[in-house]
């Protein structure tokens, strides 16, 4: 790999009008090191492209995050690695020297892989993206203290409010909330109204459940993530998760008692709520069938290392409570840019998933054409868009778990397993490792 990755090339790109960025990527046979300093004109209803220079790293830089001196790897040290592409404001005097904080995750940054075709890199100019618009909702399923009935509400700023009065009741949970999601633009002023003058009660004072209790379909992409380049190109490729196993904020992932899987571990991931019927969608009328996002963690047995047990089937991802969905589901107008979207998981307040969704290999409107191609999707199906197996570690016995979309929401379940069984605590930094520090401790042919 070294004499693909001896020479730094540097690339022009064009910026966004609102903003100068600085942003580097280098994947596989590709490298891009470059500086924006300036700013383009405030008001330009246009996008204009903008002076780059480019700037290789000093040797030997930091990345904040124990990343360590260089090791050339890549063309660059390890602060280019993957998390790799960072945006900057340029509004203030930006150098690339010192330690930088990942992630800043800025809308309409653009970002991409299409400059090098036979690697997982390239520049993509993503589309200029809308304004947030100020109706925009969460939706939740909630119950009251001391009550059964599981009830529909918004989430607002002032708390939870219930919209039990305006949305009719279907026999479940999860046929009323589909029932919004069929009737949404009717429902919507009903909505807002209730969003904006109902009376609020504090999230201490409710407790959220599931806002898809139970899908009609769970499907699940594999391998959907660029990983600082460790990987060839794959096939968009997904699998069905059992709906069943799905659970809410607060509830609990029971490990099975079952002793062949040598371990359990969490991928935490951006999902898109479908709106349905939803057949044969191009990629460029997806927003026909999303009716928002909200978050899974696709909780995973595993053989020894990272293989999903059991080999062919995967049925060690559809124990039962091994689909946590939630906090809310976020309208399609709450997220600007799915593939720019900030992800994080902890562990017992350990950080472990911290990724951004512009690091997809096939992006949102990719995985609506190609799971609409092979079937028919319906209201409240759920299309989780993968992880960044980076942050991949264990779950085991009295942890508790918190895990935040930014622009969706964040939850809090705890782990429970009757067999008590205990792993290295930690990211897991196994041969098969796609973290960037097990890949230099395992593989260190693959630096040279």
């Amino acid at each position: 790999m070294g004499s693909a990755h001896s020479k730094r090339r540097p690339v022009s790109k064009c910026v966004h009008w609102r903003h100068a960025w600085i942003g580097t990527r280098q994947f596989g046979h590709c490298s891009s090191d470059a500086v924006a300093i300036g700013r383009t004109a405030p008001h330009a209803p246009h996008r204009e492209t903008v002076c780059l220079a480019s700037i290789p790293p000093p040797r030997g830089a930091s990345d904040g995050g124990g990343g360590g001196g260089g090791d050339g790897r890549f063309g660059s040290p390890p602060w280019f690695r993957y998390p790799c592409c960072r945006y900057f404001r340029s509004d203030m005097l930006v150098v690339p020297f010192g330690p930088l904080l990942y992630p800043m995750p800025v809308a309409g940054a653009p970002v991409g892989r299409e400059a090098c075709p036979n690697g997982r890199t390239g520049a993509r100019l993503r589309p200029a993206i809308r304004e947030f618009r100020e109706d925009s909702m969460k939706l939740v399923l909630f119950q009251k203290p001391a009550a059964s009935d599981v009830v529909p509400g918004v989430l607002t700023e002032r708390g939870v409010v219930s919209i039990a009065d305006v949305v009719p009741s279907r026999h479940t949970p999860q046929l009323t909330m589909q029932g919004i999601i069929d009737a949404f633009d009717a429902l919507r002023p009903a909505l807002e109204r209730c969003a904006r003058d109902g009376d609020a009660m504090p999230l201490s004072a409710v407790r959220l459940r599931a806002p898809l209790p139970r899908p009609g379909k769970i499907l699940a992409c594999i391998a959907n993530y660029w990983e600082h380049g460790a990987m060839e190109p794959r096939a968009l490729n997904m699998f069905l998760k059992n709906p069943d196993a799905v659970i809410g904020p607060g509830d609990t992932i029971a490990l099975p008692e079952h002793t062949e899987p040598w371990i359990f571990m969490h991928e935490a991931e951006l999902a898109l709520v479908i709106k349905g019927p939803a057949k044969m969608v191009k990629r460029d009328n997806w927003r026909s069938a999303v009716f928002g996002y909200t978050g899974m963690i696709d909780v995973s047995a595993r053989g020894e290392g990272r293989r999903t047990w059991k080999t062919g089937s995967w049925l060690g991802k559809s124990f039962d409570t091994f689909a946590p969905i939630g906090p809310c589901i976020a309208t399609i107008d709450e997220i600007a840019d799915p593939n720019d979207v900030h992800v994080q998981f902890w562990v017992d307040g350990q950080l472990r998933h911290n990724y951004n969704t512009d690091d997809m290999e096939h992006l949102v409107p990719e995985l609506v054409e190609f799971a609409t191609t092979i079937m028919t999707l319906n209201s409240g199906d759920v299309i989780a868009c993968g992880t960044n197996h980076e942050g991949l570690g264990p779950l085991q016995d009295g942890e508790v778990v918190d895990f935040e979309i930014h622009g969706v929401g964040r939850m809090r379940l705890h782990v429970r397993d009757p067999l008590k069984r205990t792993w290295e605590k930690g990211i897991y930094m196994g041969a098969d490792s796609t973290n960037p520090e097990a890949v230099k401790r395992n593989r260190p042919k693959a630096a040279s």
